[in-house]
């Protein structure tokens, strides 16, 4: 496996592993009405979005990934940091993280287009990711008080999603090379 591949399925399974951590320390927090959720997302997008940046300079030579790549931290990273000085309201929350999700579909689907083999996990990520935002902008006084089972769900989901991500990248890779010098 080269150099790119590795670091790509490193990243997508740390990542994984922040989504379902963060995930799992939801479901032991208060997450209706802010509560903690607030600096869950802020201390999440930070972390995430830096290792998405960082993975982005892996990938340098593949040039129109590592521009969607680096964008999608520098986002994700921004939201972190916005969330950590200008604490919002609850409701301007929602749609803050609303968005990160319907922005997550549309770089799932992006990165999909771009993968040499099709990654049918990103269908998936972005299937869950689009319908999860739309339903919460679109309905924010229905979904409000299930707000904190359905971050914990989208967490949970999204990192078990990144984590077989990763590791079903490094085995498409491995056949690959095998293929290759086989």
């Amino acid at each position: 496996m080269d150099k790119f591949s590795k670091k790509s399925s490193i990243t997508l399974i740390i990542r994984g592993i922040l989504y379902l951590l963060a995930g799992v320390i939801a479901y032991f927090l208060n997450l209706e009405q802010g509560g903690y959720a607030i600096p869950l997302m802020s201390i999440l997008t930070i972390l995430s979005g830096s290792l998405v940046l960082f993975g982005a300079f892996g990938h340098k030579e593949k040039k129109q990934i590592w521009y969607y790549t680096a964008v999608w931290g520098l986002l994700e990273l921004s939201l972190g940091v916005y969330l950590t000085f200008f604490e919002p309201d609850f409701e301007f929350f929602l749609n803050l993280i609303a968005t990160l999700a319907i922005l997550t579909a549309l770089f799932s689907i992006v990165f999909s287009l771009n993968a040499k083999k099709k990654q049918n996990y990103f269908y998936l990520i972005a299937i869950l990711n689009a319908a999860w935002g739309f339903a919460l902008i679109n309905f924010i006084e229905t979904f409000t008080p299930y707000f904190g089972g359905m971050l914990i769900g989208l967490l949970l989901v999204d990192g078990l999603l990144g984590i077989y991500g990763g590791l079903l990248y490094q085995s498409v890779q491995e056949k690959l090379s095998r293929r290759k010098s086989g």
